[in-house]
């Protein structure tokens, strides 16, 4: 049921995406669904919460390791285009949090902003450790998030670059910039 939310969701929208869409897709019939997610919000709030704590959870390993922040970074996106290529449609269904009501929009903002501190922390170790030059720290996190999460509209996890290969060509611009060696 949640698969098929996600995938239509990321089709027709939110507010276009019916119960009985979700139950259809699902091959269960509407009443069925209602015994698992009492509305729509519900589904929603689910595909985001598992969703973010995926995120979180794969990331935190990372983050938390001893390795240099160079090398945090670059796993740090090989991660994001993982998790994006595993499940596009769930990628591009993360703004819908906007539709949520408010206590439930806190939640997964607050599980984003858990996501974001992460890859802050990955910033702020490059810049203390001297192998990231000393940008703004908040201007730097949105550049990285940025480029990060517009990779769900251009990466075709069918392509000819595994998710890896992508995000290392995304790390080797990133932590070199545009003005070095290719």
């Amino acid at each position: 049921m949640l698969k098929a939310a996600t995938t239509l969701f990321a089709e027709k929208g939110y507010e276009a995406t019916s119960v009985r869409d979700v139950a259809r897709l699902s091959g269960v019939f509407s009443g069925s669904l209602y015994a698992h997610f009492n509305a729509k919000e519900d589904l929603l709030f689910e595909v985001l919460s598992q969703r973010m704590e995926l995120v979180i959870r794969t990331l935190t390993p990372i983050a938390e390791s001893d390795l240099p922040a160079r090398e945090k970074l670059r796993r740090a996106l090989r991660n994001h285009l993982r998790q994006a290529a595993n499940d596009p449609s769930l990628s591009k269904i993360v703004d819908l949090w906007k539709s949520l009501r408010a206590e439930r929009r806190d939640q997964i903002v607050a599980l984003r902003d858990q996501y974001g501190r992460l890859w802050q922390r990955i910033i702020d170790e490059g810049i203390a450790a001297g192998e990231f030059a000393n940008h703004d720290r908040k201007f730097a996190f949105l550049v990285l998030v940025s480029v990060a999460n517009w990779s769900q509209w251009w990466f075709n996890p069918a392509g000819k670059l595994s998710p890896e290969q992508a995000a290392d060509r995304l790390a080797d611009i990133l932590l070199k910039g545009l003005n070095g060696p290719a």
